[in-house]
């Protein structure tokens, strides 16, 4: 089965990020370098820690005239949040974890929506 797009979902507290376009899931660890008595010229590596980050491209929504979704999102900014994230339609394919949101970014252009971008870093493993 080819996974598409649109089967990736990422959810802030539980619930799916409103209007989300494209979403990034990076995860990496460190190389640590260390040496061996044997071949001392070349250089080896060992892992270190690991790290994650997620990236949502969202359109930015209004429920009713008196909601507030540009105030809302900027309001994310330094503040941690549970996110997680599935595989719809793959019951086991699913991982969670605390993220600090890093960022928030809107553009609007005439003509066109405004589109919004959020970062958000791990703290802590993914589960």
């Amino acid at each position: 089965m080819i996974l598409h797009g649109k089967n990736l979902v990422i959810k802030l507290g539980g619930t799916a990020i409103a209007a989300a376009k494209s979403c990034t899931i990076n995860v990496n660890a460190s190389t640590l370098k260390v040496s061996s008595p044997n071949s001392g010229q070349w250089e080896h590596s060992i892992v270190g820690r690991k790290s994650w980050s997620v990236s949502v491209s969202q359109l930015i929504v209004a429920a009713s005239s008196s909601a507030a979704p540009l105030k809302s999102a900027i309001q994310r900014v330094g503040q941690t949040y549970t996110l997680s994230f599935e595989c719809s339609g793959l019951s086991n394919d699913h991982m969670s974890g605390q993220a600090h949101c890093k960022s928030f970014k809107a553009t609007g252009t005439m003509g066109n929506l405004v589109a919004a971008s959020c970062e958000f870093e791990g703290t802590g493993a993914l589960s």
